[in-house]
């Protein structure tokens, strides 16, 4: 029987090219920023301005509301360590019915110059009282809604904390004081449980995937561990930063799963099959290594495959419009 080498993903190194020393150093320094941008949030401002918004008025009539959240959205400069931009605010209320019972989420958009109102949307979440059904991949058709709710909204819709689910790029860690969850950066999970704040759920401590076969990426010094259903992995080839292309041979429906460094591609990763067509996955982190692996499903006629970050995904479906014409070969 052949002896199979597991080649293990690791970067060249995994220190961004600034001057505030390792890239741990430089994800803290970032995350030390946010949290400051937070922190200077006028959340009575922010309550009022959605509050006295005509929208927000009109979509709770006949009901109480009560606050409960505010997000935010910021940009920052991975390569700098700095350069953390305040982008949007979501302010969120609680909806409830004559006799208190919730009924929805209404959230509101706000400038981060807390100004104006941009958007106003109400979010229903279904009600499974513990016993929701195990999560699936989604129909190809829902998969721009396929994020999951925020924990505060799961655990209103009677999700257990254990069984809280984080988008994206998010690992969820309980807080030891009183089991709430928090759906944090994998680095920061890690610091958090090493300190004794909190601990791993148990969906957490899933174990990376082990993957039997390697390649190449082409353009970099990497190579990707990955195992392959319905089909063969071709090349997988950097085609510029945050833009990787995946050639397969299908022969039938399958999966690809295929481990990489979490850094890699900045963020939420999308993936896209034949004509831009967004495809489902699901991921797993390796916290210690700063791993991930994604697997896709992809279908018989997805030859080719795209994982690339948020920008360049709307940079490939929205392209700019040409200046005096277009000229194509």
């Amino acid at each position: 029987m052949p002896i199979v080498y597991q080649v293990p993903v690791y970067a060249p190194t995994a220190v961004p090219n600034n001057s505030t020393g390792s890239y741990e150093e430089c994800q803290k320094k970032i995350g030390d920023d946010m949290q400051m941008v937070v922190n200077s949030i006028n959340k009575t401002k922010a309550i009022l301005l959605a509050t006295r918004s005509n929208d927000f008025q009109s979509k709770v009539s006949g009901y109480k509301y009560v606050f409960s959240d505010i997000f935010t959205n910021m940009t920052e400069n991975q390569k700098t360590c700095d350069d953390v931009k305040l982008t949007s605010i979501v302010t969120e209320f609680s909806i409830l019915d004559n006799s208190s019972k919730f009924v929805k989420f209404v959230e509101v958009g706000e400038d981060p110059s807390l100004t104006q109102v941009t958007l106003v949307e109400d979010v229903f979440v279904q009600k499974c009282n513990n016993n929701c059904p195990p999560p699936g991949p989604p129909a190809a058709d829902t998969i721009q809604d396929q994020q999951p709710l925020t924990p505060l909204r799961q655990i209103a819709s009677g999700v257990a904390p254990k069984d809280v689910m984080c988008k994206s790029g998010f690992a969820l860690v309980l807080k030891a004081e009183d089991q709430s969850p928090a759906c944090v950066k994998p680095q920061t999970a890690k610091k958090l449980v090493e300190r004794g704040w909190g601990t791993f759920a148990d969906s957490t401590k899933q174990a990376i995937p082990i993957l039997s076969h390697s390649i190449n990426i082409t353009n970099t010094g990497f190579i990707a561990n990955y195992n392959i259903t319905g089909g063969t992995v071709s090349t997988i080839i950097q085609a510029r930063p945050d833009l990787y292309d995946i050639e397969l041979k299908p022969i039938t429906n399958g999966s690809l799963s295929i481990t990489l460094p979490e850094y890699l591609i900045k963020g939420k990763i999308y993936v896209m099959g034949n004509h831009d067509k967004l495809l489902n996955y699901s991921e797993v982190f390796d916290y210690n290594h700063e791993k991930r692996t994604i697997t896709i499903y992809f279908n018989q006629d997805d030859k080719f495959i795209q994982l690339t970050s948020e920008s360049e995904w709307k940079a490939l479906t929205n392209p700019l419009p040409c200046k005096g014409g277009c000229v194509f070969p």
